[in-house]
């Protein structure tokens, strides 16, 4: 097989690969300084909390 026998899957890799490091960088930017600090308690409060009831739709019977 030749070094050009698939340029668009060539192609599409390339742009893979630019996306997953412009994805890359805008983490680091913006979301990698800002930590978030998690209760383990109050995680699994809200976890294991009963769902609230459905709100009436006004449908009558």
């Amino acid at each position: 097989m030749t070094r050009h026998a698939h340029p668009l899957a060539r192609h599409l890799a390339l742009i893979v690969t630019i996306k997953l490091a412009l994805l890359a960088a805008l983490w680091l930017v913006f979301v990698r300084a800002d930590g978030v600090d998690v209760d383990a308690d109050l995680a699994a409060a809200h976890l294991l909390a009963q769902p609230a009831p459905a709100a009436a739709t006004g449908v009558r019977p």
